[in-house]
C-alpha cells in the first residue's frame, strides 16, 4: 500500500533534489521519496534516535535551541570549577 504526501520545501531543496533525479534519470517525486525512505531507516535503526521525542525535558524549544543550552550549561560547570 502507498500514500501521497505533499511537502512543501525551498527552492534550493528542490533543486538539488531535481538535479539529482535528472543525473539519475528518475523524477524528483521518486528520489525524494528514496531519501525520505533512506532517512526513516536510518533514524529507526539509531538507538539514540528512537528515543527522539520520546522524553519530555520540560523546555519546549529544546530540539531547536539545545547548542544553547548545552554551552549554557557547560559555561556553569567551568564557573562551578573556578570557584
Amino acid at each position: 500500500m502507498s500514500r501521497t504526501l505533499t511537502l512543501q520545501i525551498e527552492d534550493r531543496l528542490y533543486a538539488a533534489l531535481s538535479d539529482r533525479a535528472r543525473r539519475q534519470g528518475r523524477s524528483a517525486e521518486d528520489v525524494g521519496a528514496a531519501w525520505l525512505a533512506a532517512m526513516i531507516e536510518r533514524a529507526t535503526a539509531d538507538p539514540v534516535m528512537r528515543l527522539a521525542g520520546s522524553l519530555d525535558s520540560g523546555t519546549p524549544d529544546l530540539a531547536v535551541r539545545h547548542d544553547d543550552y548545552l554551552a549554557a550549561h557547560a559555561e556553569d560547570e567551568l564557573r562551578d570549577r573556578e570557584g
